[in-house]
């Protein structure tokens, strides 16, 4: 049985988000339920997951700093974070006089959460097997993401230069993570993971951006965001127009993905905007403003790929308008999914889709749709059975994808499947779940609206 806990946080700061105190939060329940103490010079940082695991977070290192600082016993944090920037936080216990322990469900947080107070605890750390990808085979429609993939590598190498000529400790410790994050990147590409090296690139460069912008003052990074926002006011279409030329039945799939990022980007800056007014310091909206400019990067570079894809024996333009009936049709499934689910961001994307098709952008509600109906319904088959146990081993295999989008998720869900049989962490149970649905809802989708794209339009009369 699953059961609603309400917290009432109190504390000293303006803005409380992120899902890093799902782990704390599990052990306060647990702790009033139980009728029991928590040690007082304790703390912990961590996801919480359907299954009791403890996943990933960011800033695992400033956090550990701050536990540090306050004179805290013991920290915990989630299982393989201990080693942070090539420094092992497990072993500054002499150092620090503050144990660093690495947990990776509820079950392992517990015992150490109520150990006795002023104590070290007994803990045994445990190694996990080195990453080995097989080979994907992706199909030759999806070859230019390979160029994205190696274009944001290209950018993120030079953003790594700049970051370790720094020279601060801080900074060093950095770009030592970077470059972890690069090998990393490099071998996914190398094995045809393109959307999954792509995808990892460009999170751990908005990570770098927000780390060397971390001291801007309210007043420069509102005049940053401005003009971001200036940037994105008008439509995708009046803006990469001139850049992809049209939407044809050779390029549409590159068109509509390049237009989802810049609603992504729009809707992101836009709730930038909204938070600013909360907080005194900008920090903790870095990550989602770097989110925005970066999707706008992208962008273009989608757009380019389109327009070079305008040519051609499918140069026929699309039947947008035919496809309207089909797409009010997915959209609807789409609501319907999200009501059914607790998936956040499922109704982020289902609001963007709705947007989107209310002001007649109709074919970018198709990706967003699928996001909305594929997260819903992964995130009800995981919490019924979060086990992953569902999971099919990965086999490499693409060739049942016509749809470019569904491919390219498709890879990174098989990604997820590798790293899930490496760590057991819940993570990635779910992520491939929602990837695998999302890549199902796309290539389905594709099927039902290639037809509608090729009706000819006809002119329409005085």
């Amino acid at each position: 049985r699953f059961y609603d806990v309400f917290f009432k946080v109190v504390a000293n700061t303006e803005l409380i988000d992120g899902p890093s105190g799902g782990a704390a939060f599990t052990l306060l329940a647990y702790a009033e339920f139980a009728g029991k103490q928590i040690r007082s010079d304790f703390s912990s940082t961590g996801t919480i997951e359907p299954d009791g695991s403890i996943g990933p977070i960011g800033g695992v290192l400033g956090k550990a700093y701050a536990a540090r600082d306050n004179k805290l016993k013991v920290f915990a944090v989630p299982m393989d974070q201990g080693i942070q920037n090539g420094v092992d936080l497990t072993k500054m216990q002499g150092k620090w006089n503050m144990q660093v322990v690495e947990v990776s469900n509820i079950v392992d947080l517990i015992p150490v959460a109520f150990s006795q107070e002023g104590t070290f605890v007994n803990v045994t750390r445990r190694e996990r097997a080195p990453l080995v990808l097989p080979v994907f085979n992706s199909s030759s429609s999806v070859e230019p993401m390979r160029g994205i993939a190696q274009t944001q590598l290209t950018a993120l190498r030079d953003l790594n230069k700049a970051l370790s000529s720094k020279n601060t400790e801080e900074a060093l410790v950095v770009s030592s993570a970077v470059d972890e994050q690069l090998n990393l990147s490099e071998y996914l590409l190398d094995n045809g993971f393109y959307y999954s090296a792509a995808n990892l690139a460009f999170v751990t460069k908005i990570g770098v951006e927000s780390f060397l912008l971390g001291d801007v003052s309210k007043k420069d990074f509102e005049a940053r965001l401005d003009l971001l926002l200036s940037e994105l006011n008008q439509s995708f279409e009046q803006k990469f127009s001139s850049v992809y030329k049209q939407k044809t039945l050779d390029n549409w799939e590159w068109v509509e993905g390049a237009e989802v990022r810049y609603l992504w980007a729009r809707a992101r800056a836009s709730e930038v905007k909204e938070k600013l007014s909360l907080v005194s310091s900008p920090a903790s909206l870095l990550e989602d403003y770097y989110s925005a400019v970066n999707w706008l990067v992208a962008v273009e570079q989608l757009s380019k790929i389109a327009g070079e894809r305008t040519g051609g024996v499918q140069a026929m333009p699309v039947n947008e308008f035919e496809a309207r009936d089909y797409l009010k049709t997915l959209l609807d499934q789409a609501g319907a999914a999200v009501n059914q689910s607790a998936d956040s961001e499922a109704q982020w994307h289902y609001e963007i889709a709705l947007n989107a098709f209310q002001d007649g952008d109709y074919l970018s509600t198709q990706i967003d749709s699928c996001f909305a109906i594929g997260f819903s319904n992964a995130r009800k088959k995981a919490l019924s059975s979060p086990t992953g146990k569902d999971f099919n081993s990965p086999d490499g295999s693409s060739k049942e994808f016509t749809s470019i989008w569904g491919e390219l998720y498709y890879g990174n869900a098989v990604y997820n499947d590798v790293e899930y049989a490496r760590t057991s962490e819940f993570g990635y149970t779910l992520n491939s779940l929602k990837l695998k649905a999302l890549s199902t809802c796309l290539q389905e989708s594709k099927e039902k609206l290639v037809p509608l794209l090729s009706t000819p339009v006809t002119g329409g009369g005085f």
